[in-house]
């Protein structure tokens, strides 16, 4: 899907009525997750998971310096992040 094309306006379209159209903020986060995913599918469905693992990454990560902020230790932090 080309970003001049006819399919991508119509998916903008689709996709800010839909985000537009749900009541709670943090259900906006999941439908633009979705449609991001949507969109990288439309181009190279294999590196989907490969995005998906970036997003889950950078989502532990930014947890991970919202603990930082709290001043708990380093180590306390990674552990109840999970990462080790």
């Amino acid at each position: 899907m080309s970003l001049t094309s006819i399919a991508y306006g119509m998916f903008l379209l689709l996709a800010s009525a839909i985000y537009w159209s749900v009541p709670r903020p943090n259900w906006r986060l999941w439908i633009v997750l979705i449609a991001s995913l949507a969109f990288y599918a439309f181009w190279q469905v294999q590196y989907v998971p490969l995005l998906l693992a970036i997003a889950f990454i950078n989502f532990g990560l930014g947890r991970l310096m919202g603990y930082r902020g709290s001043g708990e230790s380093a180590a306390s932090e990674s552990r109840r992040a999970g990462l080790y």
